[in-house]
């Protein structure tokens, strides 16, 4: 792929469910520093933020940092803040935009590079973006009913391991053409490519618990 990268990186000051999120520490560098070094040796990174010390942070680890707008958590538009993004980062010429958040900090560099491949063929084959997901086998349920196949005489019961696989996004990693993203203004297109990340790299910091699995995780994986 010869086309320019450009990976975007939201992040804001005024989160609640964990203040600062984007600040916090693991394995000796903050969750923005993390991410832009899993993305800076194949893309153009650029975080937007409306924080001076997020912005000061990106700066130091090699990002462009770029202010944007941001409201009270909840009430900002992806439409809106993926259109602002999408002007900010204009002038970097992208042909293709990966969206990436801080707070999944288990991605590897080496998992961005194959989603990009995963993305290039997927053109090939009559997909317009890629979502990654997490896959998850098991009996879940959906409005009381269940969303495996029941045997009503109850003969034999379904394992987990045998039922088809649901797909969880985990918002870790959106791949669009630039000039895509700018038209819809969302995280994928009208028929995405489904790329599952490794399991060991799932994870996806929205409250304290999630912070506290991915300081264990962390742990562990450096034993």
């Amino acid at each position: 792929m010869n086309e320019k990268i450009v990976a975007c990186i939201p992040v804001r000051g005024g989160s609640k469910r964990i203040p600062r999120k984007n600040m916090l520490v693991l394995e000796g560098e903050t969750l923005i520093a993390r991410k832009i070094r899993q993305l800076k040796d194949f893309a153009t990174v650029v975080v937007g933020s409306d924080d001076n010390e997020m912005l000061e942070e990106a700066s130091k680890h090699g990002a462009f940092a770029v202010r944007r707008q941001c409201t009270n958590e909840g009430a900002d538009s992806a439409n809106s803040m993926i259109k602002e993004f999408m002007g900010l980062i204009a002038d970097h010429n992208p042909d293709v935009v990966i969206w990436a958040h801080c707070t999944n900090p288990f991605i590897s560099t080496s998992t961005y590079k194959k989603a990009l491949e995963e993305f290039d063929n997927g053109l090939r084959e009559g997909f317009d973006s890629l979502v990654s997901v997490h896959e998850i086998h098991g009996h879940y349920w959906q409005n009381n009913n269940p969303l495996y196949p029941l045997d009503k005489c109850k003969i034999k019961h379904i394992c987990a391991n045998d039922l088809s696989p649901l797909y969880e996004q985990d918002g870790g990693i959106f791949i669009q053409p630039y000039w895509r993203m700018k038209d819809n203004n969302y995280f994928f297109g009208d028929k995405p490519k489904l790329f599952v990340v490794p399991e060991e790299e799932f994870c996806d910091v929205n409250t304290p618990k999630d912070w506290l699995i991915a300081q264990t995780l962390a742990s562990l994986q450096s034993l």
